[in-house]
C-alpha cells in the first residue's frame, strides 16, 4: 500500500498531542461555565458554541494522531522505535543486572515485535534483522489466547482499545507467533 509522504516524528505527533491537551482543557473549561448555576443564557450559549467548535478541533486532531500513528506503523518506522527502546532497555536494564549474575524474565521482548510488525505488513526477515544484535532468550514460552478470549480480557479493563487491540490484529498476530518456533531458537 503506497502512502503519501510526509514527514513522521515523534515530534509531530507530541505536537499534536499538546494541542489536543490544549483543546480538552478548552471543552472543561466551557464545561464548567455550562455547568455553574449562577451563568447567564447568554454565557451558556456562548460556551455551548465554544465546546461544539473545540469538540470538532479536538476530533480533527484525533483523527490526525491516528493517521500519524498508523503511517509509522505501515512505514516501519514504529518498529523502529519499539527496537530503540528494547536497546535502551538492554543497556539500562537487563545487561547490567546480567552482568552482576542475575537472571532476567521479561515478557514479549523482540517476537512480540515480529508477530506485530508482520501483522502490519511488514517482511519477518527484516525484523529479525532490525533486532540482530540484541540477546536472544535461553527459553522463550509463546502461550496461545485464542483473539476472541483476549478481546473479552481486553473490553473487561473498560480502558480504550489501542491500536492493536483489534480482533483481525490479533489473529494476524497470532498466525505470525506460530511460525516463530521454526525461525527463532529456544522458542517454544
Amino acid at each position: 500500500k503506497k502512502i503519501k509522504h510526509r514527514e513522521i516524528n515523534m515530534d509531530t505527533i507530541a505536537t499534536l498531542i499538546d494541542k489536543l491537551c490544549v483543546t480538552n482543557q478548552r471543552i472543561w473549561v466551557a464545561e464548567d461555565i455550562k455547568r455553574d448555576p449562577k451563568a447567564t443564557d447568554k454565557q451558556i450559549a456562548n460556551a455551548t458554541k465554544l465546546t461544539n467548535i473545540a469538540n470538532q478541533q479536538r476530533n480533527d486532531l484525533v483523527q490526525e494522531i491516528d493517521e500519524r500513528i498508523n503511517e509509522l506503523v505501515e512505514t516501519g518506522e514504529l518498529q523502529k522505535l519499539f527496537t530503540q527502546d528494547r536497546k535502551e532497555h538492554l543497556d539500562n536494564f537487563v545487561t547490567p543486572a546480567l552482568k552482576i549474575g542475575k537472571w532476567v524474565i521479561t515478557d514479549r521482548y523482540f517476537l512480540s515485535t515480529f508477530a506485530y510488525g508482520v501483522s502490519a505488513g511488514l517482511d519477518l526477515d527484516s525484523l529479525i534483522k532490525m533486532n540482530d544484535n540484541f540477546y536472544e532468550p535461553d527459553q522463550a514460552f509463546i502461550l496461545k489466547v485464542r483473539p476472541e478470549v483476549c478481546i473479552n480480557r481486553i473490553e473487561k479493563r473498560g480502558t480504550t482499545k489501542t491500536l492493536f487491540e483489534k480482533q483481525e490484529k490479533l489473529e494476524k498476530v497470532w498466525k505470525t507467533y506460530e511460525i516463530l518456533p521454526g525461525k527463532i531458537a529456544n522458542v517454544i
